[in-house]
């Protein structure tokens, strides 16, 4: 691992952010979808607007949904069908602003050690 890769440098906010952000493609096209979508959508729409299938898609929903990045709606337990899948307000921003904190300089440019 290169010298200048010290994620225990990162606070607990940071490392989230961080985590959050350093996503693929499908996973910010789900954040930019539902972001479009304050109704909150299905895992079925979704899946059919993005053109995944819908395994692919349940595996980043539960992770964004763990990170605190997606709510999740239900009437009764997962068992039920209507399950709406909405972007939190301000979710996306605050990762932003926690990883740019961590990201760029607070004082000035200055080289890690």
């Amino acid at each position: 691992m290169p010298k200048y890769v010290r994620s225990e440098s990162a606070d607990a906010a940071a490392r989230w952010a961080l985590e959050v952000l350093a996503m693929n493609q499908l996973r910010a096209e789900v954040i930019r979808f539902l972001a479009y979508s304050p109704d909150g959508v299905t895992s079925g729409d979704l899946a059919r607007e993005l053109g995944v299938g819908v395994k692919t898609l349940a595996l980043h929903l539960k992770q964004l949904e763990e990170a605190g990045v997606v709510d999740v709606e239900t009437e009764e337990p997962r068992k039920g069908r209507r399950v709406l899948y909405r972007l939190p307000r301000g979710a996306v921003e605050r990762a932003l602003r926690e990883a740019g904190g961590y990201l760029l300089p607070r004082q000035g440019p200055s080289a890690p050690e």
